[in-house]
């Protein structure tokens, strides 16, 4: 069983901040399309691993938020903390949809594509979700999908 609390304030304006500089990194702008945003995003991270070279903390940090800020605009998810099996140190923030049945950590996604051989499916992962074709998970059980 999982617990989606609300993100405080103080981690949302963060969050907010690391989605705009998401979009000035990409050169993008927020009124572009969320699944046209997967696509430019997921491509610069395969450009990026191609060339074999990584992001700052920061940045990585940026366009994981910007991810997850799409899950929000393109199928209503919203942002918060979940905490797993009333275990305060397995908590995480990410991005859940409004029955909290999944969970995507956009932030934690965006540095483990960066920093290994994991294929960059973000692309997929967004249109898996728009054509609803998603792992049954029952309301509350936050599972990742990644």
């Amino acid at each position: 069983m999982a617990e989606a609390r609300e993100v405080d304030a103080e981690t949302m304006d963060d969050i907010v901040h690391y989605e705009q500089k998401g979009l000035e990194f990409l050169g993008i702008g927020a009124d572009m399309p969320p699944a046209e945003i997967v696509r430019v995003i997921t491509e610069r991270v395969r450009e990026l691993k191609a060339e074999n070279r990584s992001l700052d903390k920061d940045d990585t940090l940026a366009l994981g938020c910007l991810l997850g800020r799409q899950y929000i605009r393109g199928f209503g998810w919203h942002w918060a903390e979940v905490v797993w099996d009333f275990n305060e140190e397995d908590s995480a923030i990410g991005v859940l949809p409004q029955d909290n049945s999944l969970f995507i950590n956009p932030m934690w996604w965006m540095s483990d594509t960066l920093e290994t051989r994991t294929s960059t499916n973000f692309m997929l992962n967004y249109n898996m979700v728009a054509a609803n074709n998603i792992p049954a998970a029952q309301p509350d059980e936050a599972v990742g999908f990644h």
